[in-house]
């Protein structure tokens, strides 16, 4: 599928897409009158533009473009690419983000057996959240040895397992 759409490479060197609400070019434009107007107005529009610099018009591919799931992390080198250390980077968030859940989920059992648990079953419960905290770390050593975007969007931790 074939999208019209005017590729930014922004200071930091990420790229921003600036895309018309309907692929039809306005009556009496052609196409790249249409898209130059669009770059204009994106510039008034979008102040996360200043000094950005256009490096693509026209039609793009959208098997073109990587994968949207790390389109944070896309940046221009010639075409563009995922840079794998941001995307890493966001993907380490999202485990974060997930651990930090099950830890919070787990302070109620905390408070509960501190109240009426047995001694095993505050062992165990201390031995899930310590692994929930160690969690992090390891998937950092096994995220750092892949290369490609797609393993990463799939890469998911081992759990532990809530006693």
């Amino acid at each position: 599928m074939r999208l019209r759409r005017v590729v930014w490479r922004l200071p930091d060197g990420s790229i921003s897409l600036s895309c018309p609400a309907n692929d039809a070019p306005l009556p009496g434009k052609t196409v790249q009158e249409c898209l130059d107007r669009i770059a204009a107005r994106a510039l008034i529009a979008d102040p996360s533009l200043a000094g950005a610099v256009r490096i693509d018009t026209g039609e793009t591919m959208l098997s073109d473009l990587p994968s949207r799931r790390f389109r944070h992390c896309w940046r221009h080198d010639g075409v563009v690419v995922i840079n794998m250390p941001l995307a890493r980077e966001q993907r380490m968030g999202e485990v974060r983000k997930e651990r930090d859940a099950l830890l919070k989920e787990s302070d109620h059992d905390k408070h509960r057996l501190d109240d009426i648990g047995t001694l095993q079953q505050k062992t165990a419960l201390g031995v899930y959240r310590q692994a929930l905290r160690d969690l992090p770390a390891l998937a950092e050593v096994a995220m750092a040895v892949i290369a490609d975007p797609a393993q990463l969007a799939a890469y998911n931790p081992q759990w532990p397992v809530k006693p």
